[in-house]
């Protein structure tokens, strides 16, 4: 497991922070009066919790410490110290090149790695050594860290608990994400979100083709079989009007066999086009690109074992094989046709280039003697009403390849949402203890009166568009407070979970901004709760920014809204006030 131990500038750009185990308060005081201050923003707490992502190789933390916006970030770095079953690792990062980091055991033996390539190997030693068993990929690092360091923009963006990687991201990329965390099953529901992608590109594709289509014919596909037909018989009528066609009687021979052979080459080349072009979707169909470089990460599994030990269990033909599966399926499908094809087209281009040997040399004698003058414009209006065709012909196939794609992929649909159904119905007992969990946190945490009406179900569904359901509710869900509530209660029921579970994922959660507009009550309801849960495991961290004054109890009151079990100031490792020299960077930024 993965623990934070301390972040800090070699620079001196801001003060080290250490973190501890347990619970970790990073907080805002204020300082000035109340007319004088204003809202408790830019002093450095939610710039600590970016930090810590910057370090973990965030691209947001890279475009939020943009050196073109924040000139006085030259020359300096952040380092994080971290560390996964007692080994101690540090990663560095400089603002004026973040696309590179140094990574090692210590300061002085760090080595330099692209952030993409760091991004693989943090994968491994953040996720990668659990006993999953499910689909997990190494280049997931950034989208899983996102639920353990967490900074108040994005939390407050967030309604939906599932989606803390992106509000943008469909469900079923975001329930592969959750289920993995939760530990349930998800290679089904993974391969029902590739499937889907590619059905939902497929009546894209399919829905552009119907529209070029209309735009250059000005016709639906079943009036444009009726235009072949019409095509046709100008293409036969032109024929017949040149195979009818006398030339001077001393030429008489060679025209006739030269009409012919043309001809026939016309004819040929009339099959060759459409045959090759229907091979070459064919092909395209069940190629396959493998998003990682196989090459490259190899390497870099290399450096790991040398370097940090054999922190990699999964083998990069495990990440794409059921793009693999979808890809050797379409070739199976299509095998038959490819070489039939094939062969029609090699046998094509032998007869065209024989025929083209000997209609040059006729073209040559013929020419000599403009004997071909008058078939020239016959000949033309026949091959302009063939290119017509072809073009006709070319639009109605890229229809019919991209339907026959469909037909593959909701077939193998049909059959992974039967899968999802299995998988999730092994596992409810599982599910029912991640529920009492939910329950757990939402009736002796948070005050809601009741949690009768709190929710938390993962259950297959019979539906073929969302075979899947997760609901996750508490009462009155609805209201602003109560909406951030039901965030982290999923939040907190996930943490514990996997603790409970002693999985090997990261100990450390990061809270910045969470109990903004919650009630005192609940937020010591919440934090006791969580000491509760340390002083049984001694084994994570909690770690959330505040304002002094949202976790202040009024002695008053302290009979109605109760009392920390534990000293608030002893948990606090870093505080920050709304004056610049006790700001992070102990001058004004935002």
């Amino acid at each position: 497991m993965v623990i934070l131990k301390r972040i800090f500038a070699e620079t001196g750009l801001f003060d080290e922070v250490a973190f501890g185990m347990g619970f970790n308060l990073i907080k805002g005081v204020y300082t000035k009066s109340p007319d004088e201050r204003s809202e408790l923003n830019g002093i450095g707490k939610s710039t600590l919790v970016r930090l810590i992502d910057f370090a973990l190789l965030s691209q947001e933390g890279q475009n939020y410490f943009d050196i073109a916006r924040h000139d006085f970030l030259k020359g300096h770095s952040v380092t994080l110290e971290f560390e996964d079953d007692g080994i101690t690792y540090l990663v560095k990062r400089e603002f004026v090149e973040p696309g590179k980091a140094r990574f090692g055991k210590s300061m002085d033996s760090m080595e330099e790695y692209s952030v993409v390539d760091l991004r693989i190997v943090f994968g491994n030693i953040f996720f990668g050594k659990d006993d999953y068993r499910g689909v997990f990929e190494n280049n997931w690092f950034r989208s899983l860290i996102k639920f353990f360091v967490k900074d108040d923009i994005n939390h407050h963006e967030r309604k939906d608990p599932l989606k803390f990687i992106s509000t943008h991201k469909s469900n079923f990329e975001t329930y592969v994400y959750n289920l993995f965390l939760l530990g349930l099953p998800n290679k089904s529901v993974y391969d029902y979100s590739v499937i889907k992608e590619e059905i939902d590109a497929l009546t894209k594709m399919r829905t552009r083709a119907n529209k070029r289509i209309k735009e250059e014919t000005g016709k639906k596909i079943g009036e444009l079989n009726s235009e072949i037909n019409l095509l046709d018989k100008k293409i036969g009528s032109f024929q017949e009007s040149l195979d009818k066609f006398e030339f001077l009687s001393s030429y008489e021979d060679v025209e006739k066999e030269l009409i012919n052979i043309s001809s026939q080459i016309s004819l040929l080349l009339n099959q060759l086009t459409p045959i090759e072009k229907r091979l070459n979707d064919y092909r395209k169909s069940y190629e396959y690109e493998i998003e990682i470089d196989t090459k490259k990460i190899s390497k870099i599994y290399s450096e790991v074992q040398v370097v940090f030990g054999d922190v990699v269990k999964k083998q990069l033909d495990d990440v794409v094989s059921f793009r693999k599966k979808i890809a050797e399926n379409r070739k199976k499908f299509l095998a038959n046709k490819e070489i039939e094809l094939s062969a029609k087209i090699e046998d094509l281009k032998k007869k065209i280039s024989a025929f083209e040997k000997k209609r040059s040399s006729l073209y040559k004698i013929l020419d000599e003697k403009k004997a071909l003058d008058s078939i020239k414009n016959t000949y033309q209006l026949m091959i302009e009403e063939k290119a017509k065709r072809e073009n006709i012909v070319s639009l109605i196939e890229s229809v019919r390849k991209i339907e026959d794609d469909l037909f593959i992929q909701n077939k193998l649909r049909g059959e992974v949402v039967s899968d999802i159904a299995r998988e999730l119905n092994a596992v409810q007992k599982q599910i029912e203890s991640i529920r009492s969990i939910f329950l757990d946190i939402v009736s002796e945490s948070i005050h809601i009166g009741s949690a009768e009406a709190a929710v938390f179900d993962i259950r297959p569904a019979p539906d073929m568009k969302s075979p899947v359901k997760i609901d996750i509710e508490i009462p009155k869900s609805d209201a602003l407070g109560k909406q951030r509530l039901k965030v982290l209660t999923y939040d907190l029921t996930v943490f514990f979970n996997l603790i409970e579970q002693q999985r090997v994922l990261p100990h450390f959660l990061v809270h910045d901004g969470v109990f903004h507009g919650i009630d005192i009550k609940t937020v010591v309801r919440v934090l006791n709760r969580i000491n509760s849960m340390f002083l049984q495991k001694h084994n994570f961290q909690y770690i959330i920014t505040a304002n002094e004054k949202e976790l202040e109890i009024p002695e008053d009151k302290k009979n109605v809204y109760g009392e920390y079990a534990f000293d608030l100031d002893k948990a606090t490792i870093a505080i920050y006030k709304d004056i610049p020299k006790d700001m992070i960077f102990k001058k004004e930024y935002a």
